[in-house]
Formats: C-alpha cells, sequence, structure tokens
C-alpha cells in the first residue's frame, strides 16, 4: 500500500503540481503504480475480481463503443483524439480497483484500516492548507487568467476550486464520523490508548468540518447534510441533532453562509447559472437521449468554451453522464453504486472497521449522488480515487 499512499500524496499537492497539459500529477502516477503492481504480483494468484470490477469493465466498454459510434460527429479537428485520451484516463483511474480489491483479499482488516487512515490523513492535511491559503491568498482573481475561477475569501487549498474540496471535505467528514461513532459504540473498555486515539479523530473532525464550512460551498454542505444523515439513522440519530446543532450555531455567527443560504432559496447569480446549465443540458440530451452524444466530446463539440478547465463537463455528474454515455451509460453507473450499497448493507451486520466501512459507504454514495447533482464530482480525478474505496 505504499505506492497508494504516494498517490494520495499528489493528491494533497493536487494543482499545485499540475504539469501542464498532460494534467495533474496523480495522472502522471497511476499508471506507474498500476505497473509496478502487475509486475511484482504474485502470478500464482488469480486476478482480483468481484460485481463491481465486472460492471465497470462493462460500463468502460460501453463508453469507448459509444464514443467510437460519434467521432464523425466531432466538428473539432483532433477531438477525436482528445475525447479517446479522456476515456483511457477514466479507464486507468477506474484499474485501481484491482490492486485495491488484490490488496484486500489477503487482509481485509488491515487494507480497511490503511484506507480509513488516508481518508483521514488527506483531509486534514487539505484542510490546514487551506486555512494557510485562506490567510496568504484570499483573493484568488489573479489565477482567473489561467482559467480558474476568481473566488475571494473562500477555502480552495491546493485544488484551486471550493466546490469540488467541499465535495471531497464532505465525504471525508461521513467516512471519519462513521468509524467514531462505531468505536463510541461497540467500545465495552476504555484505556487511554482508545481515548487517546478518539480525541485525534475527533479533532480531526472538527478540523475539517471548519474547513468545509469556509468553503462556502452551498452543494457540499447540502451533500454533506444528506450524507451525515444516512449515517447518523443507521447509528445514532442523537448525533444527527448534535451536527444539526452545531451548523445552525454557525450559520448563525456568518453572515457570509447566510447570504450564500440565501441566494440558493432566492437564486442568485450563480444559481441561476446553474440552473441555465441544466436545462441546456436537458435540451441537448434529446439528441440522443439513449446512446449519448459519445464519452467526453463536450469539450470538441464546442458545446462549452473550451480554454476553461470544467470544459469537459457540465454542472453535474448525473446529466454530464446522460449527455455523453446515453441512459445506457448512466443506468450502468448506477447499476455499479447499487453493487456496492449491497455490499455495504451486507457489512452492516458485522462489527469494527468492517461495520464503520459499511456505514461510510451507504452515507458516501448519498453525499456523492447529491453532490454530483450540481457539480460533475465523480469524474474528479482527485475525487475518484477516494470513490474507488467505497467499490472494493
Amino acid at each position: 500500500m505504499i505506492g497508494y499512499w504516494i498517490l494520495i500524496g499528489s493528491v494533497i499537492t493536487g494543482q499545485i503540481t499540475r504539469i501542464g497539459n498532460l494534467g495533474v500529477l496523480t495522472d502522471i502516477l497511476i499508471p506507474i503504480y498500476l505497473v509496478y503492481w502487475w509486475v511484482s504480483r504474485d502470478k500464482r494468484k488469480p486476478l482480483p475480481f468481484s460485481v463491481p470490477i465486472v460492471l465497470i469493465a462493462i460500463w468502460l466498454l460501453y463508453l469507448l463503443g459509444s464514443l467510437f459510434l460519434h467521432l464523425s460527429f466531432i466538428p473539432a479537428v483532433g477531438g477525436e483524439i482528445g475525447s479517446l485520451l479522456y476515456w483511457v484516463r477514466l479507464a486507468v483511474y477506474m484499474a485501481l480497483i484491482l490492486p485495491l480489491t488484490d490488496y484486500r483479499k489477503d487482509n481485509p482488516g488491515r487494507v480497511d484500516n490503511q484506507l480509513w487512515y488516508m481518508v483521514f490523513v488527506s483531509s486534514v492535511v487539505l484542510s490546514i492548507l487551506g486555512f494557510i491559503q485562506l490567510i496568504l491568498f484570499p483573493d484568488f482573481s489573479f489565477m482567473a487568467q489561467f482559467g480558474w475561477d476568481p473566488h475571494q475569501g473562500r477555502l480552495l487549498s491546493t485544488w484551486y476550486d471550493p466546490n469540488f474540496l467541499g465535495g471531497f471535505l464532505g465525504l471525508a467528514l461521513v467516512i471519519i464520523l462513521s468509524r467514531i461513532l462505531v468505536v463510541l459504540q461497540e467500545t465495552k473498555k476504555w484505556n487511554k490508548a482508545i481515548i487517546g486515539q478518539l480525541l485525534i479523530w475527533i479533532a480531526g473532525l472538527g478540523i475539517v468540518l471548519g474547513a468545509l464550512v469556509l468553503t462556502y460551498s452551498r452543494s457540499a454542505l447540502l451533500a454533506f447534510l444528506i450524507g451525515v444523515t444516512l449515517v447518523t439513522l443507521l447509528i445514532s440519530r442523537k448525533t444527527f441533532v448534535i451536527i444539526v446543532i452545531i451548523l445552525s450555531l454557525i450559520v448563525i455567527n456568518s453572515p457570509r453562509l447566510q447570504t450564500r443560504i440565501q441566494g440558493a432559496i432566492n437564486i442568485d447569480v450563480t444559481a441561476s447559472l446553474r440552473l441555465q446549465s441544466w436545462r441546456e443540458t436537458l435540451s441537448d440530451i434529446d439528441r440522443n437521449p439513449l446512446f449519448g452524444i459519445g464519452y467526453n466530446t463536450i469539450k470538441y463539440q464546442n458545446t462549452v468554451p473550451s480554454e476553461l478547465n470544467s470544459a469537459s463537463g457540465r454542472d453535474s455528474s448525473v446529466l454530464t453522464l446522460w449527455l455523453t454515455g446515453g441512459i445506457i451509460g448512466l443506468g450502468l453507473f448506477l447499476a455499479i453504486v447499487m453493487a456496492s450499497l449491497v455490499r455495504a448493507w451486507s457489512r452492516l451486520g458485522k462489527g469494527g472497521i468492517d461495520r464503520a466501512w459499511g456505514v461510510a459507504i451507504i452515507g458516501s454514495w448519498g453525499l456523492i449522488l447529491a453532490h454530483s447533482m450540481f457539480v460533475n464530482s465523480i469524474f474528479f480525478p482527485h475525487i475518484l480515487i477516494f470513490i474507488l474505496f467505497l467499490l472494493v
């Protein structure tokens, strides 16, 4: 798992280690990691197998077939190669489920624990870096020339985007909280080691929650509420009440957060643009609702300005997948989600880290599906790596 920790390190560095048009550092490290895993694994062992792996393979092959079917409709010069390379990147990222499944088969408890700490460490470090960014670079307008939104007074950390970062921080909070609640519920004999560990986890939880609030991302906060509702319904309804009280106090004492929430209710400029994006996407879906227009061809069909960093998708992963892969592509993805949820449900009757992950997976999918209705977060590389944790 050392190689995977290195990948998590590249996630933490985010856009700082972006290598020009080649993408983020993670894009470079993942193929190297996969080759290393393949060369070093015991060839006498059977290849890793699971229902999610089979469904992912079918989904990827379908998206590739849909892309080839629509290559002739791409007007942009070189768009065929660009779209194909986007599919290759998605396939490479999804291939990370193979070593994860392979490692977990040998030692599930140890791997589950490692994955949990990857989420905990990366979210806490990104939060701390976000606090530093907010102090040193509260005004991000100077990055507008490079295609980034000119955010002001929002926590961006190394990802340069409060909505994607907020979605990940919410996901991390759901996973961290799940384990804390399971430990609190299952521990019969307390000692200094357990208490010390819990205090560290709770402190980390507080740091990440503070960072999430400072992103001022309405989509992330809404998704977090949905995710934490599912977690607390499964474990502790009292915890949900406590979290609602804490968030309410934060909103009461934050005029800017009040303004952001009011903007969602009264439809401010940002919310209006997102609604417009949904309407345009639904209109484009009518062109071919069954098979879509081809995976990641949006940028090359000039439906949005190609110089923007968000040009490859729309303001919704679900609608983007429907637009590009059709209802069949969307259905196959939802089948992957259902397979993950079924496996998670079977883990609820177990104890310890296994049960914690079962609860976390259910809460996380609620959060991800909600968040991805507002932001194209499912296909955001750094979030996609952690989504794979829910599939092993």
